[in-house]
């Protein structure tokens, strides 16, 4: 039996750190290091293919019994277009040699504006790369300036108009909503200002303030606050003082409402100009939604190279060393025994059955009954019928029957405000019964 699988590549480098940002990802220590990196990158897809052309799970040396062809690679970062402009097509043709490729495969590299020259946009083209996904964030240079970005807007801009020059027919732009200081009104030229370039694709993500971040030192407390208050007016006389003197140093994060109106903004707007929105937070032209990114949402299976890279194949989930160093120090034996792993763990049915559930619901199309007993043998009704009859009481869910009798359950428009709300409603117990759920945590992302 021939299965469908993607295949991640992470280059964990950048330029210079931003101030939001808690990947896995710093400037190279040393010269000749991403060099390095490259090497031991096709070091592991040798090894992996070698092993999967026998029939064998990577690193593991069992069985794996289907064989596999590849639907869809990803550059990731870090900042994939931080490498020397021959690199991705090494690494690629590495990649041809030991997997089954699909002549079709959608092909994204993501980038940098600040990063991109016309000269690795032609190596990139003449690699067989057939997507861009660039980093532009906003259309405000202070906004920009606050991320911690290299770029300011006329870069994206250029880098955007180089890419389209050098035959780029698939580019996705990335933007961020919920900025410290930023007004559903300051979003909105972001958004038309992106929209205006007409890229195939747009993603708009609402700002996470992750740990260990300059963002968590500068703003957790204020996103707790906002997090328990919903707005700064609701807050006791004493936190409203707080943040008064607050907001003298830095401009705050916009309130719960401030941040729904945005959210509702971005789907307005891009609509007019012509994109359907196919998941919360992703938004394409007809034909254009990432193809990658849908395969992670619905559950196909994916191999993971480089530091920090995830793996779900065989039943089994993986990730990779997080240490760069330790990576880099791995002989071409290691990755035979799967030495590169920093985890390791069989995947149950309960946590398929939740990723389906709380990833699948993310889309527009909802998730279908019929697929889910096709996938897990048991009816959706048996395992979450009293989450989805709360959900569907509370309006968050509504059901969709298909002409082909098949029940989807699609989130509403309260819905899509609280998706956090109706994901935590699909997390089991360890006897596969829906847990009790807790509030939710508020919208989107």
């Amino acid at each position: 039996m021939t299965r469908e699988l993607e295949l991640y590549l992470h280059i964990p480098y950048c330029i210079r750190k931003c101030a939001y940002c808690d990947f896995v990802s710093a400037p190279p220590s040393a010269d000749g290091e991403m060099g390095a990196y490259v090497r031991k990158l096709r070091e592991e897809i040798a090894a992996a293919g070698r092993q999967m052309r026998q029939a064998l799970f990577p690193g593991g040396m069992r069985p794996l019994g289907d064989s596999y062809e590849v639907t869809s690679l990803f550059f990731g970062g870090g900042t994939p277009s931080i490498l020397p402009a021959e690199a991705a097509g090494e690494i690629l043709s590495e990649a041809r040699k030991n997997f089954s490729i699909r002549p079709d495969a959608e092909v994204t590299l993501e980038a940098n504006p600040d990063t991109v020259t016309p000269e690795k946009l032609r190596a990139w083209k003449n690699a067989g790369i057939n997507r861009l996904s660039m980093g532009v964030q906003s259309a405000d240079d202070r906004e920009l300036r606050l991320l911690g970005r290299i770029h300011d807007f006329s870069r994206a801009v250029r880098a955007y108009r180089d890419a389209r020059e050098a035959g780029f027919r698939n580019i996705s732009l990335d933007l961020i909503s919920a900025l410290p200081g930023q007004t559903p009104e300051s979003f909105a030229r972001t958004l038309r200002a992106a929209a205006e370039l007409a890229p195939e694709h747009i993603s708009a993500y609402s700002l996470i303030i992750e740990e260990n971040t300059p963002f968590s030192r500068a703003y957790g407390e204020n996103s707790r606050d906002l997090a328990v208050y919903g707005e700064y007016r609701l807050m006791p006389e004493k936190l409203r003082e707080k943040y008064r003197k607050l907001r003298e140093k830095a401009p705050l994060l916009p309130g719960e409402d401030e941040e729904r109106e945005m959210y509702r903004k971005t789907a307005e707007i891009l609509a007019a100009y012509g994109y359907q929105r196919y998941e919360i937070s992703n938004y394409a032209k007809p034909g254009y939604a990432c193809r990658h990114n849908l395969g992670y949402w619905t559950g196909r299976e994916y191999l993971g190279f480089g530091t920090a890279a995830a793996s779900c194949l065989g039943g089994e989930r993986m990730e990779n060393l997080t240490d760069t160093g330790k990576y880099l120090a791995l002989a071409p034996e290691d990755f035979l025994f799967g030495r590169q792993r920093g985890t390791r763990y069989p995947e149950s049915q309960k946590d398929r059955m939740e990723e389906f559930m709380f990833l699948g619901v993310r889309l527009m199309a909802g998730v279908s009954e019929a697929d889910f007993l096709k996938r897990f043998g048991r009816e959706m009704q048996e395992v979450y019928g009293a989450a989805l009859r709360k959900t569907e009481r509370e309006g968050l869910l509504r059901t969709v029957i298909t002409p082909d009798g098949d029940a989807r359950h699609v989130l509403t428009s309260r819905g899509l405000d609280l998706s956090n709300q109706v994901e935590e409603e699909f997390i089991l117990e360890e006897t596969g019964t829906v847990a009790s759920a807790g509030g939710g945590r508020g919208m989107g992302e």
